[in-house]
């Protein structure tokens, strides 16, 4: 990708507008879906047969709808990360507004009947499509409107979580490899404008607003390893089950409507037995702190997250795992605790095991442990975590590779291209 015509002026002056642009974008889908939240209560209210009926039809007619914006835009589906990178590879050329609309459209429908979905997924290339309408024209070369798309993308992520930092890490680790200076300097550019939009128009308050405040003393580091040993075998489980869900679902030769009908039916399932699993679980996370759950329930978050998540992507619907992910870390740092306090006082609040499991799982998953670690540090607005998480993030990271369990996103990447089989 590299291409000795480049002019890095207009290539800053360009990430500027991408990062507005972008992060209006990311702002947008996340407003949007939050706007559909009080709906979401009343639709799965059910006191009659006759209600049950109309919530059949709707996800029906729905399904229908989503195929539809999946066909429509065929790269729109799950999170479009992968997309993004065969973008940058030339291996696809996405068409930015009928995958806008899809994006949108789409995982709004998905959010709104309750599967277990995030929004970084989806506002990532949300952002990559905004910066690809921006970099139209002639007068760029071609590397050039690949690092705009990239630096969208990290400007999507960074409004999504106000993380600037991690969003341009996403695009080193998880796209280019590479810490030149036509990819750093439009993604750092574009995420923080990005996160500037975004504070502007939502609030500075961080992604998550527990307080981490108590630091893990030398002693104590040891819980630090048992944790990111346990994110790592979860992490590596949930990219397992993930992968085995997409090769079922492709194997009943289901038409996409009718597979999106089922999962919908899923959805409706666990909102008359376990609401707290539905949509992307940023609020489970919360709650997990202000009430620490006894094993059996955790157990039941963690199990029931993994299968409801790994069903909802596995269906091709619109929508990302990221925070889906981050809930069932933070189940697994907080098992940790519980199981732990079964044998023995902790000295440790439980939101320092919190933490620590959603980056050592996150990082299991993904396998780009500086995104990994800095989108924690960044959403708990607190550096001083900064060197618990790193190894946390390391061990399980390690563990993940001594599995030989893909990343996730390099084996999501690979089934886009067909390549699965031959890798």
């Amino acid at each position: 990708m590299k291409e000795r015509n480049i002019n890095m002026k207009r290539l800053i002056v360009d990430s500027i507008f991408v990062g507005l642009l972008s992060g209006l974008g990311s702002v947008a889908y996340r407003l949007f879906l939050e706007s559909l939240t009080g709906w979401q209560l009343r639709f799965f209210t059910i006191d009659s047969w006759w209600q049950l009926l109309f919530i059949l039809v709707v996800m029906w007619l729905l399904a229908k709808l989503v195929a539809y914006l999946l066909k429509l835009a065929p790269y729109s589906g799950g999170s479009g990360i992968p997309q993004i990178h065969a973008e940058l590879d030339d291996k696809i050329s996405d068409r930015p507004l009928p995958t806008l609309l899809s994006k949108f459209l789409g995982g709004g429908i998905n959010n709104f009947l309750g599967l277990s979905l995030g929004r970084e997924g989806p506002s990532i290339q949300i952002g990559g499509m905004v910066a690809k309408l921006l970099a139209i024209g002639d007068h760029r070369s071609p590397s050039e409107k690949k690092y705009l798309i990239a630096a969208g993308a990290s400007a999507g992520l960074s409004a999504a979580f106000n993380a600037p930092i991690a969003g341009t890490l996403f695009t080193v680790e998880e796209m280019y490899h590479s810490f030149a200076a036509p990819i750093v300097l439009p993604a750092l550019i574009a995420s923080v404008v990005a996160n500037f939009v975004s504070f502007y128009l939502i609030g500075v308050e961080p992604a998550f607003t527990f307080i981490v405040d108590a630091a893990i003393p030398l002693d104590q580091y040891y819980w630090i390893i048992i944790v990111g040993l346990m994110g790592g075998l979860v992490g590596s489980l949930f990219n397992i089950v993930l992968d085995y869900n997409q090769r079922l679902f492709q194997g009943w030769k289901m038409s996409t409507d009718k597979l999106l009908f089922l999962v919908f039916i899923l959805s409706l399932l666990v909102s008359q037995s376990f609401p707290y699993l539905m949509g992307g679980g940023h609020d489970l996370v919360e709650l997990l702190v202000e009430n620490a759950p006894s094993i059996g329930l955790i157990l039941v978050i963690l199990i029931g997250n993994m299968l409801f998540t790994t069903a909802s992507y596995a269906s091709g619907a619109q929508g990302g795992i990221f925070l889906p992910v981050l809930l069932i870390g933070a189940a697994t740092g907080v098992l940790v605790h519980q199981v732990a306090l079964v044998f023995a006082p902790i000295e440790l609040p439980l939101v320092n095991f919190l933490i620590l499991g959603m980056v050592a799982v996150l990082c299991a998953v993904v396998r780009s442990p500086f995104m990994s670690i800095l989108l924690i540090s960044e959403m708990t607005s607190n550096p001083n975590t900064l060197m618990p998480l790193a190894i946390a993030a390391i061990i399980a990271a390690m563990l993940a590779e001594f599995l030989q369990v893909k990343p996730v996103y390099t084996m999501l990447y690979l089934k886009l291209m067909g390549q699965e089989e031959k890798s």
